[in-house]
């Protein structure tokens, strides 16, 4: 069934029930509960309905939808990387999520998975970890705000951080760049950043093609550092080459 045909089949349902839940929508039209999400994230965004947990409500034009009350750039692509960076964890896993917009897409996905541990900065993510993941630890310190986005950081949260260890930790950065490395522009996450190899067996970075070529004011590690690098399929092919001559993997949305 095509995505227009799939699309159809959901507003049907939605206009005669008004909600209805993932699992049904697998069934009824036989693909995978990524593909169902996917084309309900479609309909949320054309203001058709609103995503809850497990399934969706249309929206009552009477009514104003549910909305953040931020803006994220360059939203489609943060929630292809999350979609794709999803596929990562494995039940079981204990994971670090750091801050900013991306992370808190990935954090939605997470609800799926079964048996995992979230330690993690980014205050935003909790109202979508708290009702669904085993269990959720945020590391305390000064909160931070910016552009919509809460987070804790400085050195407060750098020591609770410490003596804490996962398996894999999924982070952003504002730029990256063959020579400056990762980098930041908020002195309050370098010190937090910087531990993130030193607590995890793995290292994930989740950034957009924005953030490419790009300098921040201060190096969290050489490019050269990370185990993985999630982004979306307009990332510049001197990247995919570096990485790739670097051992380190490279996903991009055009991986799914």
């Amino acid at each position: 069934m095509f995505a227009a045909q799939r699309i159809k089949v959901i507003k049907d349902i939605m206009i005669k029930n008004k909600s209805v839940d993932i699992a049904t929508l697998t069934n009824i039209l036989n693909v995978s509960d990524v593909t169902v999400r996917k084309d309900l994230e479609k309909l949320e965004q054309e203001r058709f309905l609103v995503k809850n947990h497990g399934g969706a409500v249309i929206i009552d034009s009477d009514e104003p939808a549910i909305k953040e009350d931020f803006v994220i750039e360059n939203c489609l692509e943060k929630e292809q990387i999350a979609s794709l960076a999803y596929t990562l964890v494995e039940d079981g896993d204990t994971i670090f999520l750091g801050y900013g917009s991306t992370c808190y897409k990935f954090a939605k996905n997470l609800k799926e998975k079964k048996n995992i541990t979230v330690v993690t900065t980014n205050v935003n993510a909790l109202n979508e970890l708290l009702p669904n993941i085993r269990k959720t630890i945020l590391i305390g310190g000064e909160i931070t705000y910016r552009n919509g986005m809460m987070f804790s950081a400085g050195e407060l949260t750098a020591e609770n951080l410490k003596g804490i260890y996962v398996n894999k930790s999924f982070m952003s950065v504002d730029a990256v760049d063959l020579m400056a490395g990762f980098t930041v522009n908020d002195v309050s996450n370098l010190s937090v950043l910087k531990l993130i190899p030193k607590l995890s067996k793995q290292v994930i970075l989740l950034v957009d093609h924005s953030k490419f070529d790009k300098i921040g004011f201060y190096q969290i590690a050489p490019i050269c550092s990370l185990n993985c690098i999630v982004s979306n399929d307009k990332l510049n092919d001197k990247y995919k080459q570096f990485f790739y001559e670097k051992n380190i993997k490279v996903l991009t949305a055009f991986d799914i």
